[in-house]
């Protein structure tokens, strides 16, 4: 298998495309450790390298969607979007970073969005989302000579279970 004895964490992991990333993975040979909204960064930092020596390969698949406008948003779902969407790829990638490295080799994936190219309301997400680009490019510029490989993957609307969710909430736009 071509990713035997490789550790990957995956954000987002509970459902839809995390899972899947969590799925490919496995199938692939890593040890998964699938992450989901409750699960505390700092805990998942510290087992992971307790227990598989690093982290080799880290999907930040996590992400919420909501529903904002400017007249609509508050501070603190702005600040929510931004802690999920944006905050956690630079928690987990500075954690994980010594280890890989140390190693000489890591890979670090990120999901952004397609749809922050297009026309669309939602200020926090889109927002946040195209932050997840930025910032992909300048861990990729500062990782990169150390053998860490850095992406974005940017998925336009996938109907998964998360999605049809919400596109059937009564507030939808």
């Amino acid at each position: 298998m071509a990713l035997d004895g490789k550790t990957a964490v995956v954000t987002g992991a509970a459902r839809g495309i995390g899972y899947a990333y969590c799925r490919r993975l496995a199938a692939d040979g890593a040890h998964v450790v699938a992450v989901d909204i409750d699960d505390p960064v700092n805990a998942v930092t510290r087992t992971v390298p307790d227990r598989y020596g690093r982290c080799d390969i880290l999907v930040n698949h996590a992400g919420i969607f909501p529903f904002t406008d400017l007249e609509r948003l508050s501070i603190e779902l702005w600040r929510k979007a931004q802690a999920v969407n944006v905050e956690s790829i630079l928690l987990f990638a500075r954690a994980f970073a010594p280890g890989t490295r140390a190693a000489g080799w890591g890979r670090i994936v990120n999901t952004g969005s397609g749809i922050t190219l297009t026309r669309n309301r939602d200020l926090a997400y889109m927002t946040s989302k195209g932050t997840v680009h930025v910032l992909t490019r300048a861990l990729a510029d500062e990782l990169g000579d150390s053998g860490i490989t850095v992406n974005a993957t940017a998925p336009g609307l996938v109907a998964t279970q998360g999605f049809l969710a919400r596109a059937q909430r009564p507030d939808h736009r």
